[in-house]
């Protein structure tokens, strides 16, 4: 099959399946891989709501909001 991960970043796919939504109960980063240390794409603010993609690495989930994908 052969996939490979993206150069530069070290971004993690957390995919885009839908397991269901969830909703903010407080201002969270989404971030671009499942760790601390990974870039911040956004802060989502408290109330948003995010659909999970199912994926879980490090603690951290998988989610997709307002169609941005991250952790």
């Amino acid at each position: 099959s052969g996939g490979g991960q993206s150069g530069g970043g070290g971004g993690v796919d957390p995919g885009s399946g839908n397991a269901g939504s969830a909703t903010t109960t407080s201002s969270l980063r989404l971030r671009s891989g499942p760790s601390t240390g990974a870039s911040i794409i956004l802060t989502m603010p408290a109330g948003a709501t995010v659909t999970l993609t199912g994926s879980s690495q490090n603690g951290f989930l998988g989610v997709v909001y307002q169609g941005t994908s991250g952790w």
